[in-house]
């Protein structure tokens, strides 16, 4: 609807999290990031964005808990499978590093079969054929 340039109070909730690279801004975006991840724990990102943030100010151990919390509600959330295969690898905690690449490799060929293909195949064989990864595939 046009409001004419006017501002107007809506109930869109708007998350900004753009100068994460800003070392002194990260314990204000930490702070935020877990009060939405109390206040919002069933939208996707929002354990993934208290991992990242954590990870950013190396309290690796949190980060990796957060991605854990993550994925044991968003199992297929691939960003933060990520985010804990990189903290459980600066962690040397083989266990959860096995969990977290395992998953990692179920997201991405799926991803491969049922997304990329569809929309490029031409990347998605050079790709394959670039990684040897042409025999998870078959």
């Amino acid at each position: 609807a046009n409001m004419d340039g006017k501002i107007v109070n809506t109930n869109i909730v708007i998350h900004h999290y753009g100068k994460l690279n800003m070392k002194e801004k990260a314990q204000y975006y930490l702070d935020l990031a877990k009060k939405r991840a109390r206040m919002y724990p069933e939208e996707i990102d929002s354990y993934y964005l208290l991992g990242t943030t954590h990870d950013f100010l190396g309290n690796t151990n949190e980060a990796l808990d957060s991605f854990c919390e993550s994925l044991n509600l968003f199992p297929d959330h691939f960003k933060s499978c990520f985010g804990g295969l990189l903290s459980a690898h600066k962690l040397n905690v083989p266990v959860y590093f096995n969990r977290f690449a395992k998953k990692a490799k179920e997201l991405w060929i799926e991803y491969f079969k049922n997304k990329l293909y569809k929309i490029d195949t031409n990347l998605a064989e050079t790709t394959l054929q670039q990684f040897n990864l042409k025999q998870y595939l078959l």
